[in-house]
């Protein structure tokens, strides 16, 4: 809209905002304007914007302000009460039926086999039983504490109550070998269940201890070094005791850099070469390689229960029958 108002010297033209509108039955009026009014002033009523949440001339009263820098809510744009949906916590109840329609979900094609186990998260512990086919979590339970043998035995007992409402029993347990398990396992599923040790953890286990063997074999290299004295070494006796602490320094470097080889599953040419030289003149070293291949060779997947077997009792001298 474009207002133009003639004053006593000049046209004095004002740019108005609003948008054009169109009056219906209106009936023009013209009113004459004092001489004595020099300079041109007029009055335009605000407008109502469309947006009620900024800051703007054109509005009759202010809003709120903008949201901070964390997103805080200043206004809402339904007029409504905001939801409560969250914002209290649920209660034991609540949990029961989440946890028995979860329950009764994942335990409709429940194998039978669970696997049990610990997870440390800082001060808390974790404990969780897993469908050893399905590989679904089908229980857990947070403890601030290490936990006891009383501690899983109170877990599995809670777990056996659920399996007990739905007519399900348990066959097999496997387990990463730690002693807080087989005594609660025999209290609370008998001893007719068979309990097994998980192939993974078995293999690090073995792992850790061939390969701290390999870290004393470094120590004991270090300990034959010969501590000489600062500078170029003088003499024959000097220098000859120089090479020597060069030879053990690399040999122990050698030991650190491919300390893999000697827990690595499988080698090739140029890997079985490396080992070769590394360990000349440590015959333990090379048994300890010999029985990983023994140990890799027993939990091959293509090797079955009785070849395994037939191959243990062969290695000590007894009979299978």
């Amino acid at each position: 809209m474009i207002l133009a108002i003639r004053g006593a010297e000049d046209l004095a033209t004002f740019y108005s905002p609003i948008r054009n509108t169109v009056a219906v039955n209106v009936t023009p009026i013209v009113a004459p304007i004092p001489k004595n009014w020099r300079y041109a002033i007029a009055t335009i009523p605000t407008a109502w914007s469309i947006w009620p949440f900024v800051w703007s001339w054109r509005m009759v009263y202010h809003t709120e302000q903008l949201p901070g820098t964390y997103g805080e809510i200043t206004a809402y744009l339904c007029p409504g009460a905001p939801s409560r949906t969250g914002w209290r916590r649920r209660e034991k109840k609540a949990e029961q039926v989440i946890e028995q329609a979860y329950l009764d979900k994942v335990l409709e094609s429940f194998s039978g086999y669970i696997a049990a186990d610990e997870l440390y998260d800082g001060p808390f512990c974790v404990l969780s039983i897993v469908d050893n086919h399905s590989f679904e979590r089908l229980v857990y339970e947070v403890l601030d504490h290490d936990p006891t043998g009383d501690d899983m035995r109170c877990f599995f007992k809670r777990f056996k109550q659920h399996l007990d409402r739905r007519g399900l029993t348990v066959i097999g347990i496997t387990t990463d070998g730690s002693p807080l398990y087989p005594d609660p396992i025999v209290d609370v599923f008998g001893s007719d269940v068979e309990h097994q040790l998980c192939e993974f953890h078995v293999l690090q286990e073995i792992n850790k201890a061939v390969l701290k063997a390999v870290t004393q074999a470094r120590k004991r290299l270090k300990g034959k070094k010969v501590k000489c004295g600062r500078g170029r070494p003088s003499g024959k006796i000097g220098r000859r005791l120089a090479r020597k602490n060069r030879r053990l320094q690399a040999k122990i470097k050698d030991l650190f850099d491919h300390r893999h080889l000697f827990v690595k599953k499988k080698l090739t040419a140029k890997d079985k070469k490396i080992l070769m030289r590394i360990t000349r003149g440590f015959p333990e070293l090379r048994s300890l390689r010999s029985i990983m291949d023994e140990v890799y060779r027993l939990f091959d997947r293509r090797c079955r229960t009785e070849t395994a077997l037939a191959r243990i009792f062969h290695r000590h001298g007894m009979s299978h029958a």
